[in-house]
């Protein structure tokens, strides 16, 4: 599909897809006729909109405007633009009108605005103007596109414009977009133009660039940009040469990306090869992206002493939602650092029945306070009443976690009749600040009353 056409396509179905289906004021039927292409029909519309409903007068003028220049009634277009812009200099709709104009006139005029002889446009409109010149005369624009992409104020009109380039079926387009990949003074922008050609699976020309270069940075752009064009073999060659930490890592996260047995397994090989802790790591968090972590998370836990690969292998079982597993490892690790570890993965998996368990045969405070919070964290049913009916016999230490839970759960409620019991001054006056801050008209309620007593 042509990129002109493809552009209005989209600017066109943005507006109409938001239109109600079924039309109830003029400007609704003249909406209703633009989607049926009857062009004179909308124009009377418009027209009735404009006089009718002032909030939308602005809108209306554009669309009429819209329809005349599909009836090909081009002055009397003209002459609404003119008004859009004298009665609404503000509204939106007025650089819709100059993009309209844009397309409608005649190619000589749309070069003299896209150069920036006309100083009426910024360089959004430029942009636009040259979107259709890249049809029509793809030699001539290349040039003032490629302009664009390096000195235009908004780095959104940057991309953009290497965007136009990427589109554009012309072989000298693809060759301007790497000669920017290669040689951009922007390091934004030779980003932006390196990840392009991943989108176009541009491989040849990515690898060619990766060899010429030798900044790290730019580095791991172009590894990112395979990955992105699906390139595992190139990845898997960096994976064989190259002993930079940041590289390797990028190029582990770009076979993740291939989500497939193959990926999952090479990686598994790669972690039995690794050597340093930050490597292993990076493979973990790439199987999880995956969803493939579970082995080699457990594996970790069996064979490996580093404490932070150990921490990081039962937050995947959190994640992987392995509550079975986490229930086993808590019987069996003896610090209390890994239990505490595992009392937080048993929060993100939601594991409620698995921290009831711990309460239930914990005999640790400090555990059976993590415990405690870590159910608040799970969003479990029947949390509430659970911390409620073990309050009474609760440790001080727990009583104060069971308060902190009921905040977390903004369970005002359980935390009122908690307060309502309680004698302990100091865990009266925690309660209370809590209940402070919380959306409660009965905790309003009783707050009040106690301070009318107490006043």
């Amino acid at each position: 599909m042509r990129i002109k056409t493809l552009f209005k396509r989209i600017a066109l179905a943005t507006v109409l897809l938001a239109t109600a289906a079924l039309a109830q004021t003029p400007y609704d039927d003249g909406q209703k006729a633009l989607r049926e292409q009857q062009w004179m029909e909308a124009a009377e519309y418009f027209e009735q909109a404009i006089r009718d409903d002032r909030d939308q007068a602005d809108a209306a003028l554009y669309w009429r405007a819209y329809a005349l220049h599909k009836a090909g009634r081009n002055r009397e277009a003209e002459r609404e633009l003119r008004k859009l812009e004298r009665g609404y200099p503000e509204s939106r709709w007025v650089k819709e009108g100059q993009a309209l104009r844009i397309e409608y006139q005649d190619p000589e005029k749309s070069v003299a605005q896209a150069t920036g002889s006309d100083q009426v446009m910024d360089d959004e409109l430029r942009l636009f103007a040259l979107v259709q010149l890249m049809d029509r005369d793809p030699e001539r624009a290349m040039p003032l596109v490629l302009d664009l992409a390096r000195n235009a104020d908004s780095a959104s009109v940057r991309q953009d414009a290497l965007f136009v380039l990427a589109v554009n079926d012309a072989p000298e387009a693809k060759s301007a977009l790497i000669d920017f990949a290669r040689n951009s003074d922007d390091p934004e922008a030779q980003r932006n133009a390196i990840h392009i050609l991943g989108t176009m699976e541009a491989s040849a020309e990515l690898q060619s660039l990766y060899g010429t270069t030798q900044d790290r940075e730019t580095r791991v752009v172009i590894i990112e940009a395979l990955s992105i064009a699906g390139e595992s073999g190139m990845l898997k060659q960096v994976l064989a040469d190259e002993s930079d930490p940041e590289l390797r890592r990028a190029a582990i996260y770009g076979i993740a990306m291939e989500e497939d047995d193959e990926a999952a397994e090479l990686l598994q090989m790669l972690y039995e090869n690794a050597n340093s802790p930050g490597e292993k790591s990076t493979i973990l968090e790439a199987l999880t992206i995956m969803d493939e972590a579970r082995p080699l998370a457990l594996t970790i836990l069996r064979t490996e002493k580093d404490p932070e690969l150990q921490k990081q292998a039962i937050q995947v079982l959190g994640i992987m939602e392995a509550t079975e597993e986490l229930g086993e490892l808590y019987s069996s690790m003896t610090t209390r650092e890994s239990r505490l570890a595992i009392l937080e993965a048993m929060a993100i998996a939601g594991d409620t029945d698995g921290l009831m368990k711990v309460l239930e045969a914990e005999q640790d405070e400090d555990l059976r306070a993590a415990a405690i919070q870590s159910l608040a964290i799970s969003e479990g049913d029947g949390v509430a009443e659970k911390l409620v009916s073990i309050y009474p016999n609760a440790s001080r230490e727990e009583k104060s976690a069971v308060i902190q839970s009921m905040m977390i759960m903004d369970d005002a409620d359980a935390l009122l009749s908690l307060m309502k019991t309680e004698q302990d001054p100091e865990l009266k006056r925690e309660m209370m600040q809590m209940l402070t801050i919380m959306d409660s008209e009965e905790a309003n309620e009783y707050l009040f009353e106690m301070l009318e007593k107490n006043g």
